[in-house]
């Protein structure tokens, strides 16, 4: 076998992450949530409640608009700086 016609490939995890948020005080403009990965490679592109949130690193938290009333966050979708996606 000819060396030169081996190639290797790198086989990177499906990236993954929980998010929290904090309480806020009634009357706020803006509130914080921290994404904490646990797979993937950063900065990470997030999905939540279907607003797209960009070059996000994990364990720093980022702002959002604060809702009028108590709100669940959904994560629906992480992509890493790979490309790779979840889900």
């Amino acid at each position: 076998v000819d060396e030169s016609n081996i190639a290797q490939v790198t086989i990177n995890p499906k990236p993954n992450g929980i998010i929290a948020g904090e309480g806020i005080c009634a009357g706020t403009t803006t509130a914080r949530i921290t994404f904490t990965a646990s797979a993937g490679s950063g900065p990470f592109s997030l999905v939540i409640n279907g607003t797209n949130y960009n070059n996000v690193n994990s364990a720093a938290a980022f702002n959002i608009v604060a809702p009028l009333v108590t709100t669940v966050y959904n994560l629906t979708k992480i992509t890493d700086i790979n490309g790779c996606t979840n889900p």
